[in-house]
């Protein structure tokens, strides 16, 4: 989980393979002087990148 988010899924449409978008570390702007590691994905055209964002999950995951 991403800050009390699902972690970011990227689905490939060539072969249909999932890919977790997995991260770690400290919330960005909370504290100075923090290093953060970078990965970079491709996206191509078919590809489907499934986020959460602010509320969405709340909404339907609330009891």
């Amino acid at each position: 989980m991403t800050m009390a988010h699902p972690a970011q899924y990227l689905i490939r449409s060539n072969d249909e393979s999932i890919i977790l978008l997995k991260t770690h570390g400290t919330i960005i702007g909370l504290l100075e002087n923090v290093e953060y590691t970078c990965r970079e994905e491709s996206i191509s055209t078919g590809d489907i990148l499934l986020f959460f964002t602010d509320g969405i999950y709340e909404v339907f995951c609330s009891p």
